[in-house]
């Protein structure tokens, strides 16, 4: 082979590398966080001690620190009330995902299996975190100053918050609980299978917001959420001051007394929830009223404010995805406001059966 022929391939086996690479990036160009970032290190956990090993060094690593937790499969993990990733730090990222198509993360006694603490923010991307049927907390805790971030993939399912005869506002939830002063952004994946069975009934089978959080969907699915036989929000609760904006993606097949889809509601201190939906679609989900609330399977308006400005609320119009419900399909208003972007009032009566769409 002359020297042309052997810098030919020699260059055609750097450009080959090179795409590889680009197809690829090393963990320190990860974009988990919002920009290329370097890594301060990458974990491997294929079993319950490697996990405990991961969280006691990420909880002890001091501030300004990037992290990369691979999951090789699924792992067992005993109830950790409290514990996990929970330590305040200022600056720390950690990107939870998975390396194989059975990656999880399967809770097998009682708690929560993931509690975030003040200036953490967790990514989730190709993981499933699974909760059990007689669990007594919600799956995933956002704690306040910190920021949850699901991409494609992710699934948090399976969890069912059994903490019967309680008010205390911090235990309620099913899948998600977003804290006072946390932000949640779902880009993508799926909550699905979750029950909340707390307070007066439940509120919030998939996603709990407390007072002043902040819950942005972009992107993925909420569906198959259950809030109690008398409850509040099978997908989404929220209470005073929370804003739920819903840009993208699915909320559907959802269950509860009072808002199957989205609840917006107030607290005794006259605090008021606001959900803006400006994309996505609510559709099939459920709410009865049989004991007590409004009804509104799309969304239930107890107290606060639901503005659209785009997306699409099915009602009992709306064929296979019909929401249903005893009064108000698509909406119930029971106190608050339920408006269009330009303030024109989307129904003057309190039940609204038919389809909504935005302007």
């Amino acid at each position: 082979m002359n020297k042309r022929n052997v810098f030919l391939v020699l260059c055609a086996a750097l450009l080959t590398a090179s795409l590889a690479g680009c197809a690829e990036p090393a963990p320190e160009d990860i974009e988990d966080f919002g920009e290329k970032t370097k890594v301060s290190k990458v974990f491997t956990v294929s079993n319950t001690d490697e996990w405990a090993a991961a969280v006691k060094a990420i909880d002890g690593g001091g501030n300004d620190r990037n992290y990369v937790v691979n999951v090789t499969g699924p792992v067992d993990i005993p109830g950790l009330e409290g514990s996990t990733f929970s330590r305040p730090h200022s600056g720390v990222n950690i990107s939870l995902r998975g390396t194989a198509p059975d990656a999880a993360l399967v809770l097998s006694g009682k708690g929560s299996l993931i509690v975030l603490g003040e200036g953490e923010h967790l990514v989730l991307r190709d993981i499933t975190l699974k909760g059990g049927e007689g669990n007594t907390a919600m799956l995933v805790y956002v704690g306040g100053g910190s920021t949850l971030t699901m991409k494609a993939g992710a699934e948090v399912s399976g969890n069912s918050n059994r903490l019967f005869n309680t008010d205390i506002e911090s235990v309620r939830g099913g899948g998600v609980h977003v804290a006072a002063g946390a932000v949640f952004t779902m880009q993508g994946g799926i909550i699905s299978g979750n029950y909340d069975d707390g307070g007066y009934g439940g509120a919030g089978g998939g996603v709990y917001m407390a007072a002043g959080a902040v819950f942005t969907m972009e992107g993925g699915e909420i569906s198959g959420n259950t809030s109690g036989s008398v409850g509040t929000g099978g997908g989404v609760y929220m209470t005073a001051n929370a804003v739920f904006t819903m840009e993208g993606g699915e909320i559907s097949g959802n269950t509860s007394d009072s808002g199957g889809g989205v609840c917006v509601d107030v607290d005794e201190d006259g605090g008021k929830g606001t959900f803006i939906m400006r994309g996505g679609t609510i559709s099939g989900n459920e709410a009865f009223a049989g004991n007590h609330g409004a009804g509104g399977a799309g969304g239930g308006v107890s107290d606060g404010t639901f503005s659209l400005t785009g997306g699409i609320v099915h009602g009992s119009d709306g064929g296979d995805k019909a929401n249903e419900a005893r009064q108000g399909a698509s909406l119930y208003r029971d106190g608050g406001s339920a408006v269009y972007g330009d303030g024109s009032p989307i129904a003057r009566g309190r039940a609204v059966n038919g389809t909504l769409t935005g302007r």
